[in-house]
């Protein structure tokens, strides 16, 4: 069987795109295929003509009901996930004194309900890279569009509000049906009754970290031995940022992803990473080697080896900001002392 389609909507730089990038990647689908469309009854068509074809939409699109209702007999719900979409503002261009006329997507237009009146129209735009387009290209005089691509633009606009991060959630469509009527879901009580999560295991059960009084030591062979991630923060109890090391074969080559909120920083412990970044630029991070990547730069790691041997490195992330120098003098108990 041919790898995965999935169609979402276009053009590039879409909510739609982000999300359906890093929901491939969350599954380990590396020969999926990820297309753009221009509006959801053309993917719709695509997803049931087109083998082992799916269809991504987020649940706040106007056209939902369009696909379940529409497509009923073609298309069924079979998968879910829950991901931030990526942070909004209101844009306005800084050569219009007044500015006449807003763009929107729908689904956005919440953001701006309570500011429609300041406007002589409010212009219904069907994706958000397209309000932006406008923007550019001076059709419109302010619009509510993705805060990163005013990065750069700075000079020709103001924001006027951010709107920050919202959870989001995402349906799949396939062509499989894989309900019963019965309830398909994920089975969660602790959600509502506060009760500790099981996917957030104890430090015990990695028998070799070792945990003392506010401290907790191991090595990566305590982590797993399984390709992919070892989970750092979990096993180590690591709360301030998220962290984990990556174990690849040679010549693995990741998806092409950005994140919603948090900066990463890698570090090479052996092998080398060719990182791809969107301005078309290749860095080959060598053994002991450091990258920081910002949230909304696209990037996409391959793993290099030389000598065929396994790629290890180590990704950081977080997105609370910097904690300067807070280090406390302190005596070791009398004790202990040397």
């Amino acid at each position: 069987m041919t790898g995965p389609t999935f169609f979402t909507l276009g053009p590039h730089g879409t909510c739609h795109e982000h999300a359906v990038e890093r929901f491939v990647a969350f599954q380990g689908l590396d020969d999926a295929t990820v297309r753009l469309v221009d509006d959801f009854e053309t993917g719709a068509r695509l997803a049931c003509d087109t083998p082992n074809g799916f269809l991504v939409q987020c649940s706040s699109h106007p056209a939902v009901n369009v696909i379940t209702e529409r497509y009923r007999h073609r298309l069924y719900v079979i998968d879910d996930f829950l991901l931030p979409a990526r942070e909004m503002a209101l844009v306005v261009r800084r050569d219009v004194e007044r500015p006449r006329t807003l763009a929107v997507v729908p689904a956005a237009e919440g953001y701006v309900e309570d500011r429609r009146d300041a406007f002589d129209e409010v212009v219904s735009v069907s994706a958000n890279p397209l309000v932006w387009q406008g923007l550019l290209e001076g059709r419109f005089d302010a619009g509510v569009t993705i805060h990163d691509f005013v990065a750069g633009h700075e000079d020709r606009f103001r924001v006027v509000e951010r709107f920050g991060v919202v959870d989001t959630s995402w349906v799949v469509y396939g062509r499989e049906r894989v309900t019963d009527g019965s309830v398909v879901a994920r089975r969660q009580p602790w959600v509502y009754t506060g009760a500790p999560s099981p996917h957030q295991p104890p430090i015990g059960d990695y028998p070799g970290v070792t945990v003392g009084d506010g401290y907790a030591v191991g090595h990566l062979a305590d982590l797993g031995c399984e390709y992919g991630f070892r989970k750092v923060r979990r096993a180590l109890g690591v709360t301030a940022f998220g962290v984990n090391a990556l174990v690849r074969v040679p010549g693995h080559r990741g998806s092409r992803h950005r994140h919603a909120a948090q900066q990463e920083l890698y570090f090479v412990h052996r092998g080398a990473l060719d990182m791809r970044f969107d301005d078309g630029t290749v860095h080959r991070i060598e053994e002991g080697g450091f990258a920081r990547v910002d949230a909304g730069t696209v990037r996409q790691l391959t793993t290099v080896s030389d000598d065929g041997d396994d790629v290890i490195y180590l990704c950081a992330g977080g997105a609370d900001g910097y904690v300067g120098r807070d280090g406390i003098p302190a005596e070791w108990p009398a004790e202990m002392a040397s």
